[in-house]
């Protein structure tokens, strides 16, 4: 059985890869059916999965595989499983695409929005885009979210994209730090072009914008922190910041170079059970207690992020709070970036658990993200959906 593995005696055998499926229009429609489908509840019973049906949202993609090979992600990995000049990152045509998307819409009834799981959905030309949101527009028409790399965002991608009905868009950074994007997560994409994305981004006053950032790497210096710092306070607000916890994943390039270096023993300490959307938690493995004190603070700023603030933080305290005296300070006292730590873990669960309770109330994901709209004074109902944006 191809892509299969098994043991035999003592010895591991591992069959040949199954040739990758390059041609994606020859593919069935997803099935989400949930049909003759079951899961395990709280109790232990085989119950029905058919209210997945009833979801708000549901997850789809019209392509397979990423053209990047970030050392800290599986895709460098599987990607390495292929032949060299394999093509292991392919998608569908723009119609076959819709018309998927379409017909999976048509079985989640109570759908308001979707989520296009695509690695990079901007890696489309741009005549392709504009394909998609003509047809999308027609024949879809719901709000959609997505993922994109800085170095594949235009100025025309997003502007057609953002009148299809994308609401949210999800960059992913990483790092503030060129050295650290470069040497240690091979990732492309350096600080100006992330600065010039977001300024394509930032001129949709309609839309959420999200940027992925990687904290608890035991590779990053202080200098490397101060940079993700400085460039967390130059992009233009408002936006998100969404703070990962690093796990060297194991098989992946960054585990074994981790590894090798003596960061880790081996599996059991890479953090692979670690709740990476959790919060910068230090207590889990002992290399998250490098530069302590910075990682808690970046975790404090998770959230939306203002000319005022980032997240919880004043902005105006950030060049205090980045001193070198200051930081020297609490690199030597602990416990200061340990309280840090938790409480940074605290307001992410306050945060979760509000913004549930909001959007379960208020439909429109737009209005959760941005509360001071529905409190707007009479007077300014009348203004146009754009004013009331900005």
């Amino acid at each position: 059985i191809l892509n299969g593995g098994f043991r035999e005696g003592n010895r591991m055998v591992l069959n040949d890869m199954r040739p990758l499926i390059h041609n994606l229009d020859s593919l069935p429609n997803p099935d989400f059916s949930f049909e003759k489908e079951f899961v395990i509840n709280e109790s232990g019973k085989f119950v029905p999965n058919y209210h997945m049906r009833q979801a708000e949202n549901f997850l789809i993609s019209g392509s397979r595989g990423c053209v990047y090979s970030c050392h800290y992600c599986a895709n460098s990995k599987l990607k390495s499983l292929y032949a060299a000049g394999a093509r292991f990152a392919r998608k569908m045509s723009v119609a076959r695409f819709i018309e998927v998307v379409a017909n999976s819409a048509s079985k989640f009834t109570k759908a308001r929005y979707i989520y296009f799981t695509d690695e990079d959905f901007f890696a489309r030309p741009e005549e392709e885009i504009a394909m998609f949101a003509e047809g999308y527009q027609r024949k879809i028409g719901l709000p959609f979210e997505c993922m994109a790399s800085p170095l594949q965002i235009t100025k025309r991608k997003a502007a057609l994209l953002a009148d299809a009905g994308m609401w949210r868009i999800d960059i992913g950074v990483e790092s503030g730090s060129d050295r650290i994007k470069k040497y240690v997560f091979n990732r492309v994409a350096n600080n100006q072009s992330v600065i010039e994305a977001a300024g394509i981004v930032n001129r949709h006053r309609d839309l959420v914008v999200y940027y992925f950032f990687i904290i608890g790497n035991p590779y990053e210096d202080r200098e490397d922190l101060q940079e993700t710092i400085k460039l967390l306070m130059t992009l233009p607000p408002p936006f998100f910041l969404r703070a990962y916890s690093l796990v060297f994943i194991p098989g992946t390039e960054l585990f074994y170079r981790a590894y090798r270096d003596g960061i880790l023993n081996g599996i059991e300490d890479s953090g692979y059970e670690m709740d990476f959307l959790g919060g910068f938690d230090e207590r889990t493995v002992s290399w998250k207690l490098k530069e302590l004190y910075l990682n808690s603070l970046i975790a404090t700023m998770a959230g939306k992020i203002t000319r005022f603030r980032m997240g919880i933080l004043p902005r105006a305290l950030l060049p205090f709070l980045t001193e070198s005296k200051v930081i020297q300070f609490c690199n030597q006292h602990i416990w200061i970036g340990k309280n840090l730590a938790r409480f940074s873990r605290n307001i992410l669960k306050f945060r979760r658990a509000s913004l549930g309770i909001v959007s379960g109330i208020i439909k429109n994901r737009k209005i959760a993200y941005g509360l001071k709209f529905i409190f707007r004074k009479a007077r300014n109902r009348s203004r146009s959906r754009e004013s009331e944006l900005e």
